[in-house]
């Protein structure tokens, strides 16, 4: 059986995959592979330091809110892919140290940083699609279905999906952050 020309899969050049094969922008997983770095590197596991953990879960809740900062910046500045990929970064980032940050003591910090995340996410949506051509399609965001369900369940954790990097699954205790396999 011969596979039309019409359904054959062309990586974009600008695009690549996950270890896990997750199709990502590459900007998407050189943001998502710095951000690995940044929290290994706050990792008291990763020392041989035996501290309380919660320090990491705040550590990982800055490189969260300075992400989030930074596509802000994006947004005000009306670069909408740049912030789209930046958004997306975070949404690969998050299962990788499984949502460790969402444990710290300071659940107002905590809701405040997923409110963020959705109002920005509805924001770079919205102005995706209204833009002249509307940019929100396939044709310039080739992940843009399963990206679009992986960032509606960014606040949770609690789905049974492969995200690229390893599996979350239901009750699964974060276990530090799980570093991504060079290519």
């Amino acid at each position: 059986m011969t596979v039309a020309a019409s359904t054959q899969f062309i990586l974009p050049s600008d695009y690549t995959f996950t270890p896990g094969g997750l199709l990502v922008h590459k900007d998407t997983y050189a943001r998502a592979e710095k951000l690995m770095n940044q929290a290994q590197n706050r990792d008291p596991d990763m020392h041989d330091m035996y501290i309380y953990n919660d320090f990491f879960g705040y550590a990982v809740l800055e490189l969260v809110d300075d992400t989030l900062s930074a596509i802000d910046s994006f947004v005000a500045k009306k670069k909408w892919l740049d912030a789209w990929n930046a958004l997306f970064s975070l949404t690969v980032f998050n299962p990788m140290c499984g949502g460790v940050w969402k444990q710290v003591d300071d659940g107002d910090r905590v809701i405040a940083t997923e409110k963020t995340f959705a109002a920005l996410a509805v924001a770079i949506i919205r102005a995706l699609e209204s833009a002249e051509p509307s940019a929100l399609n396939e044709e310039t965001i080739p992940n843009l279905e399963s990206a679009l369900m992986d960032m509606a369940a960014w606040g949770t954790l609690r789905i049974n999906h492969t995200w690229g990097i390893r599996e979350v699954s239901p009750g699964s205790p974060p276990t530090g952050c799980v570093r991504m396999a060079s290519s």
